[in-house]
C-alpha cells in the first residue's frame, strides 16, 4: 500500500510503539455466526511475532465478551479491552478488572425491548453480555433504516437515559454511556508510556478509538469503507495482516 514508507518514517524513529487494534472486521472477517470466529493460524503468527518485540505493545479493543476473546487470544500476550472497555485484562497476567459500576438495572428493560424485535423479525437475536447487549441481524429481514429507527426510539426511552445506542454495521451495541474505546485507550495511558501508537478499526465504535489515540499524538488506520475520518485506510482484514507483517519486518526486533 501506497502509505506504508510514509507511516513507517514516522513511527521509526520512536523508541516504542502501542498498536490498538479492533477485532472482528479488523484482524478476522466477519461470519454469520460470530461465535465460530477465531484467529486464522497466519495472522496468530504475525500477532506472535509482533509482541516478541518488548519494545511493542498490542492493545485489542474491542466489543467481544471476556470469555470469548480470552478463548481466541489464548496465550497471546496482550493487554485485552473487552465490551468495548468495559473491563480490562493486562497482558494476560492479571484477572480481569471492570471498569464501571452498574447494577445493570437496565439491562432488563432494555433487553424486553429488544425481544419485541426479536419475534418480530426472523433470524435477529440478542447477545447478552456482562455489561452490555448487542442485537444482531446480519441473516435478517431487519435492515439498516429498521436499526435507525430502533435506535432513534431506544434513544427516545426516558427508562434508558444512562445508556448509548450504536447504529454500527448489522447490529446495535446498547451499552453504558461512560464505556466507549476512547475511555478504554485512556485508561490505557494513564498507566502506559509510549512514544508512538496506532489504532486500526473498521466500524464506527472505532471512532472514539481513533480520536483517543490522536489525542497522544497516534496515527489512525480505518478498515474498509465505513470509515471517512482517518489518518489512512487499508481494504480489508488481509491488508491489514500484511500490513503489520510489513511493520514487524521493517521495524525489527
Amino acid at each position: 500500500m501506497f502509505f506504508y514508507h510514509e507511516l513507517l518514517s514516522k513511527i521509526a524513529d520512536y523508541d516504542s510503539l502501542a498498536i490498538f487494534l479492533d477485532y472482528d472486521g479488523t484482524i478476522v472477517n466477519f461470519s454469520d455466526d460470530p461465535h465460530q470466529v477465531y484467529i486464522p493460524k497466519n495472522h496468530y503468527a504475525i500477532l506472535k511475532s509482533l509482541v516478541a518485540n518488548p519494545h511493542r505493545e498490542l492493545v485489542i479493543v474491542t466489543g467481544r465478551d471476556r470469555d470469548y476473546i480470552s478463548r481466541a487470544l489464548f496465550d497471546l500476550p496482550v493487554t485485552i479491552f473487552a465490551e468495548h472497555g468495559a473491563c480490562v485484562s493486562y497482558n494476560r497476567d492479571s484477572e480481569w478488572k471492570a471498569l464501571i459500576n452498574s447494577d445493570n438495572q437496565w439491562s432488563s428493560i432494555c433487553y424486553a425491548l429488544l425481544e419485541n424485535i426479536v419475534e418480530k423479525y426472523e433470524g435477529v437475536w440478542i447477545e447478552k453480555k456482562p455489561h452490555s447487549l448487542c442485537l444482531h441481524y446480519r441473516k435478517s429481514d431487519f435492515k439498516a433504516k429498521d436499526a435507525h429507527q430502533l435506535v432513534q426510539q431506544l434513544n427516545q426511552d426516558p427508562r434508558l437515559k444512562q445508556l448509548t445506542f450504536i447504529d454500527a454495521y448489522l447490529h446495535i451495541d446498547c451499552r453504558l454511556k461512560s464505556v466507549s474505546k476512547f475511555n478504554a485507550v485512556q485508561h490505557f495511558f494513564r498507566s502506559h508510556q509510549f512514544h508512538c501508537s496506532l489504532a486500526i478499526g473498521d466500524d464506527i465504535t472505532d471512532i472514539d478509538m481513533f480520536d483517543a489515540v490522536k489525542g497522544y499524538g497516534g496515527y489512525s488506520i480505518a478498515v474498509g469503507d465505513r470509515i471517512q475520518s482517518s489518518d489512512y485506510h487499508l481494504r480489508s482484514v488481509s491488508d491489514v495482516m500484511n500490513f503489520l507483517q510489513y511493520l514487524d519486518n521493517k521495524i525489527g526486533s
